[in-house]
């Protein structure tokens, strides 16, 4: 009897083993697999993705360049002629410096505002003696333009390939920018002060004076040129070897 009951036990055991085994196996089949992200192919001139980058340097440059460039390109009188600017300057002086001032309060406070979402145009560019970030519009065209001097229909996919590629450093760049605009907001606005905004660059005044005071290599990253004048004179002196072959086989 009791030996009876075990073979019994022991049949019971193996089913439910097998039953549990094949549900298990079943449910292997059915999980959907994993998907990695594409990212496109790299193009040409863009740099390897730099875990370590972007750098508080870096960074800060950017936002006091894109900051600068807000305020300048907001400037009314930029599109006033000579009339119109007099009568702008003689209502200021009427209604005083206090007017002025909150005039480059609010458009500072504009550009803080608006600066980090400027950070999504950058890429990372290969040229380690340049300046590490160029808007995808600048390396877009030079790359499109050397492209069109000998196959004119690969113009448009190559500047698509650089507006639509996708680079983990421009995102943490654009994060990067909303921690330190965060972190920084009160000091970036000091620089409203006359005196600061009159005799220092943004730059000057937030990345050497403020954010980087502590780091021995600020100097670094802030004196590198921008990539921007070597891209396009490497892409006219292709067009021009290239425009120069094609005359000297006519």
């Amino acid at each position: 009897m009791g030996w009876s009951y075990c073979k019994v036990l022991a049949v019971y055991l193996s089913l439910v083993l097998l039953f549990i085994s094949t549900d298990e196996n079943e449910a292997t089949l059915h999980r959907p697999a994993r998907t990695k992200v594409k990212r496109g192919k790299r193009p040409d001139g863009v740099a390897y993705d730099n875990k370590n980058m972007p750098a508080n340097c870096e960074v800060c440059r950017l936002v006091a360049e894109e900051i600068e460039r807000y305020i300048a390109d907001s400037n009314e009188e930029k599109s006033m002629d000579e009339q119109e600017q007099k009568k702008r300057n003689r209502e200021r002086r009427r209604k005083g410096k206090k007017n002025t001032e909150e005039i480059k309060v609010n458009k500072l406070k504009e550009a803080v505002r608006s600066v980090c979402k400027t950070m999504r145009q950058y890429l990372p560019q290969d040229d380690l003696t340049k300046f590490r970030y160029v808007t995808r519009n600048i390396l877009s065209e030079t790359a499109s333009l050397t492209a069109a001097a000998t196959e004119p229909a690969k113009e448009e996919k190559v500047k698509h390939e650089y507006n639509s590629y996708v680079h983990p450093e421009t995102k943490r760049l654009e994060n990067e920018c909303r921690r330190l605009v965060k972190k920084y907001k009160s000091e970036i606005m000091q620089w409203n002060d006359s005196k600061k905004s009159n005799f220092s660059s943004l730059a000057d005044f937030l990345c050497l004076d403020v954010v980087l005071q502590n780091d021995k290599n600020r100097s670094k990253c802030l004196a590198k040129n921008k990539a921007d004048d070597k891209l396009w004179t490497n892409a006219f002196e292709h067009l021009s070897t290239f425009h120069q072959a094609v005359q000297d086989e006519l």
